[in-house]
């Protein structure tokens, strides 16, 4: 039997070729992934800028209606400032609330990240250090 004896270079050489490869199928797999994951994000948000699109428009005759009914009492003018400004306050008043939930997210998740520096003083669900595990005696 004669066994061929690979010099460390040749080895290496096989090694980083293998490698190569391993790499451009990771890639190709990525990209496929990313192909059907995007297509998969616009396949699952068409019917809500359709429905977006949809509602925006029946917002809008809405609003002509509502200034078109209260132009008969306030004239078409005034009309338009009252349902102007009551859309911009109810716009504000959303934004606000939005605002807040937004920040409320915000202070949580900084609530439950752990300092690595204090991780050892904080204890676990049973009373033990997180990062070493003996008991904790505070």
């Amino acid at each position: 039997m004669a066994q061929q004896e690979l010099s460390v270079s040749q080895i290496i050489a096989r090694v980083v070729d293998a490698l190569s490869v391993q790499l451009e199928v990771q890639a190709e797999l990525l990209k496929a992934e990313l192909a059907q994951g995007m297509t998969t994000l616009a396949q699952d948000l068409l019917p809500i800028v359709v429905a977006s699109g949809l509602f925006g428009l029946g917002y809008t005759l809405i609003n002509i209606g509502l200034v078109l009914t209260l132009a008969t009492a306030l004239g078409l003018w005034g009309g338009l400032l009252l349902i102007g400004a009551l859309n911009v306050l109810l716009s504000g008043l959303v934004l606000q609330r939005a605002s807040a939930r937004v920040q409320a997210r915000q202070a949580q998740s900084a609530d439950d990240q752990v300092d690595p520096a204090t991780a050892e003083t904080l204890s676990g669900p049973n009373g033990f250090s997180t990062q070493t595990g003996a008991p904790d005696v505070r």
